[in-house]
């Protein structure tokens, strides 16, 4: 039986549209999200895969207990039901409405409604995460609400840093090189980074951490100006974190595996920039640099997707951009509570908040206690960001995974919307 907090099990749940993760290792793999029909030019040899018997055990999961009703526990709630559909499933989410920060606001301007973001604002094309949200988007009927902001539109573009007293532009492509060194070695922004960046070749490799904060790896490799006056303000933007207590090896996986791999950041680059020459070379297209397992999951979507009838937009798959859809991003939080109520193996518990989760000695799976609830044992659990556990782990926990859910309070910040009538101003607004 699978422990409650094996990796294999985690990652067989996480990873539902992919059944056997084939790598969970460094192996990388160029791949370019071609016409359909195209060979996969890419070997994967040396790659991890569960065995029968850990896949067999996963199947016989009868209970699983989903902890966190934010986009997260729902899309693995929704994954875990299609996957293991004999299985039972109980998601708990403290408040009364699901969805997490995922929250759209209509509001009447008199001849229409303008749609707030009280959260997340867009969704991200980029490989390997942006197909397999557009692969959920398509299962959920909600393609053809999907609004897509071009590449090279000024809204992509544009991204601006408030430092120290104004509104700085970061250099985006396409960004001549005039304006690329005007812009770094005159705005007080980039004071020591360009000397950081030439430097980072030559710092040592870490000393084989299983994880560290984005602050912690950033400042390691680059210094501490690229860490408090860029990524700061990226990530508090992004994730709405802070980076001393968000994960470098999720967030920047690229970086953390290539000074894993190559020593250093910018050797990984390196690296990453021949491999797309050399696949130019053999198949006309640069590609892009992803794991050999996403690679093949990627793969494996485009055609779970053709055999819908639908025919993979080639720029959502390989160029960077971002999309919305109409009504908000709150539309694709409200198709997944829609189709999980209408399961009969799904139960919503809304306003229920976990108290605790406990071994349970009797069926080698956890316990979850909620103040007004019945204490119920489950054989797995999986948790969603945003849950908040007692910062010591129950004894018998793995507390290499505990670790994971004693996260402390998000950081305070603060959201401002605009919206204007008017034709769009030449200035951006803070």
């Amino acid at each position: 039986m699978l422990h409650p907090c094996s990796e294999n099990g985690l990652v067989m749940l996480l990873r539902p549209l992919y059944l056997a993760p084939r790598c969970r290792g460094t192996l990388t793999a160029v791949f370019a999200a071609a016409a359909p029909g195209r060979e996969r030019a890419y070997s994967t040899h040396g790659e991890d895969q569960l065995t029968a018997r850990e896949l067999v055990e996963v199947r016989k999961l009868k209970e699983i207990a989903v902890l966190g009703g934010g986009i997260t526990g729902l899309a693995s709630a929704y994954y875990v039901a299609k996957e293991l559909p004999n299985a039972r499933i109980v998601l708990y989410e403290a408040s009364e409405r699901l969805g997490g920060w995922v929250q759209s606001k209509k509001i009447d301007v008199g001849d229409g409604n303008v749609v707030f973001e009280q959260g997340p604002r867009t969704l991200r094309t980029t490989l390997p995460n942006g197909p397999v949200t557009m692969s959920l988007i398509t299962q959920l009927g909600l393609r053809d609400k999907v609004i897509v902001t071009p590449r090279h539109s000024m809204a992509s573009r544009n991204r601006y840093v408030y430092y120290p007293d104004h509104l700085v532009r970061l250099p985006t492509p396409p960004t001549s090189l005039w304006e690329l060194l005007t812009t770094v070695f005159t705005e007080p922004l980039f004071k020591g980074i360009p000397m950081s960046i030439f430097r980072e070749a030559t710092r040592p490799k870490g000393q084989g951490k299983f994880d560290e904060s984005i602050g912690s790896f950033f400042s390691r490799r680059f210094g501490p100006e690229l860490v408090n006056n860029i990524l700061s303000a990226m990530c508090h933007g992004i994730y709405a974190g802070d980076v001393w207590k968000l994960s470098a090896k999720s967030i920047f996986p690229f970086a953390w595996h290539g000074e894993e791999t190559h020593g250093g950041v910018l050797r990984a680059m390196y690296k990453m920039w021949e491999s797309e020459v050399e696949n130019e070379a053999k198949t006309g297209s640069r590609g892009v640099v992803v794991q050999k397992a996403d690679a093949e999951m990627i793969l494996d979507l485009r055609d779970d997707m053709e055999k819908l009838g639908q025919q993979p937009r080639a720029h959502l798959w390989t160029k960077p951009g971002v999309y919305t859809l109409q009504g908000g991003l709150q539309s694709l939080t409200e198709a997944l509570e829609l189709d999980l109520r209408g399961n009969k193996n799904v139960e919503i518990r809304t306003n229920t908040r976990v108290g605790s989760v406990e071994p349970d000695p009797n069926t080698g799976g956890i316990r979850v206690c909620a103040p007004h609830s019945k204490t119920k044992a489950y054989l797995q659990f999986l948790f969603a960001d945003g849950v908040l556990f007692p910062a010591s782990s129950p004894r018998g926990m793995n507390t290499r995974y505990w670790g994971l859910t004693t996260m402390s309070s998000p950081p305070s910040l603060a959201l401002v919307s605009t919206a204007s009538l008017h034709p769009a101003s030449s200035h951006p607004s803070p």
